[in-house]
């Protein structure tokens, strides 16, 4: 049975517009982009994913 810290991580980043957001991840953090798909661009997390999803009425909630 594999650890916690050795399995690979999905991650989901919601966003209301996925092309205003996609400079910051490929240019600022520089990650490598594996697909661009109708309802998400997925970028490598070194063997784990991280999925920009969009979701049109999204409202981010308040941080302390």
């Amino acid at each position: 049975m594999q650890t916690l810290g050795a399995t690979p991580v999905t991650v989901f980043i919601l966003t209301r517009d996925r092309a205003v957001s996609r400079p910051f991840y490929d240019l600022v953090l520089r990650l490598n982009r594996r697909t661009d798909g109708e309802y998400s661009t997925v970028y490598d997390l070194n063997g784990g994913e991280m999925h920009l999803t969009t979701v049109a009425d999204h409202k981010a909630n308040v941080h302390p």
